[in-house]
């Protein structure tokens, strides 16, 4: 597990500049992102959250990728689509569509946000498409992966008080 002091010296100063006091300490997240923290921490402890009214900049993401997660974000909590009904819905007729809605899924950049949870193979069995790393990126892949379970991340979203740093 990373410490704060761990953090590159450039990070540090940003974080250090970014705080009023000029010390880097916890501050208050702006209003939006304070309501998507309360709405995560609601949703973890077992409340049904609608998140896509969540405002997402999928500006560089492809066209096609950005349906398939715009048709995704429609899917409402607690209700499931397949692979191929999913590329259906986001206007996409090829026989390779499916897997198109696998390997976006395999890339999702917000996942909870982007419920990609809710895609299911055909016949609504668990399982589908995932697009396996090359081997440039399986080390992006594994860093990824450690920060998934470092506690800070989870400790952020249930404080009074957004810590920059814990990330």
């Amino acid at each position: 597990m990373a410490s704060r002091g761990s953090a590159c010296p450039t990070r540090r100063a940003r974080l250090r500049n970014s705080s009023s006091t000029g010390k880097g300490e916890p501050v208050d997240p702006p209003p939006h992102i304070a309501e998507v923290i309360d709405q995560a921490t609601r949703y973890f402890a077992g409340e049904p959250i609608d998140f896509s009214a969540i405002g997402l900049d999928l500006g560089a993401i492809d066209p096609p990728r950005r349906a398939i997660y715009d048709a995704l974000r429609k899917v409402e909590f607690g209700k499931t689509v397949t692979y191929g009904e999913l590329a259906k819905r986001a206007g996409a007729n090829a026989p390779q569509a499916a897997q198109e809605v696998g390997i976006a899924m395999a890339r999702n950049p917000v996942p909870l946000i982007i419920p990609c949870h809710r895609v299911l193979a055909a016949g609504g069995k668990l399982g589908g498409f995932s697009a396996r790393p090359k081997r440039r990126d399986q080390a992006a892949h594994a860093g990824a992966r450690r920060r998934l379970h470092r506690p800070p991340a989870a400790i952020a979203l249930t404080m009074d008080k957004f810590d920059p740093t814990a990330f």
